[in-house]
């Protein structure tokens, strides 16, 4: 229990660290999700380009239909929509893992954290994408169709991602990657030896 005790102190003192950092680093991380984001849209909508900005604290992703969207809808010449999206719900699991990195400090400290917040960020990116499918399936046509013609499957697909995306993957992915990545401290904290792989004599 005092290892525990001590371990969960340690989170805690390093969490608010990570945090604070996070918070002062929003716009470069809300762009490398942003970026990311932009690529999961441009290969899963009828989309030509989606660009990534950051203004006033926002990030904006501006979408730009494809050609045969455009003319098949007869959308004008040049036309793109703005959405509005915060990659801060998405990434808040990025300074909780690297916070618990640091807590235990396993071997090969570095590479892990690279490791695991590569994932994170990954992760993070293609659940704001989700976020971004599910805005620009919003506008319909005049007739009350969907403007970007999402099957019912792809929009209920699109629906299960963003929840995921919000609320599974910010606060699980951070444990389970620390889990994986420093299995040594997580059997020292729950009382197992892990070189003989049983539980420790009392």
């Amino acid at each position: 229990m005092k290892a525990l005790g001590g371990f969960l102190a340690r989170v805690v003192l390093w969490a608010v660290l990570a945090f604070t950092a996070w918070h002062f680093a929003a716009k470069p991380v809300s762009l490398a999700c942003g970026w990311i984001a932009a690529r999961f849209v441009e290969a899963t909508a009828p989309v030509a380009a989606v660009r990534a900005e950051y203004r006033d604290r926002d990030l904006m992703l501006r979408v730009e239909p494809d050609y045969e969207m455009a003319r098949r809808q007869r959308l004008r010449a040049g036309i793109f929509f703005e959405l509005e999206a915060s990659a801060r719900i998405y990434t808040y699991g990025l300074p909780f893992f690297i916070a618990l990195m640091l807590a235990s400090h396993p071997r090969g400290l570095a590479w892990k954290v690279a490791l695991g917040g590569g994932v994170i960020m990954v992760l993070a990116g293609i659940s704001l994408g989700f976020e971004a499918l599910a805005l620009i399936d919003a506008p319909r046509t005049p007739s009350g169709d969907p403007l970007f013609g999402f099957s019912r499957t792809k929009r209920e697909f699109i629906g299960v991602g963003q929840q995921l995306g919000a609320l599974i993957f910010p606060s699980l992915m951070p444990v389970l990657l620390w889990i994986a990545l420093d299995w040594r401290t997580v059997g020292l904290l729950a009382g197992i030896d892990n070189e003989k792989g049983r539980s420790r004599a009392p």
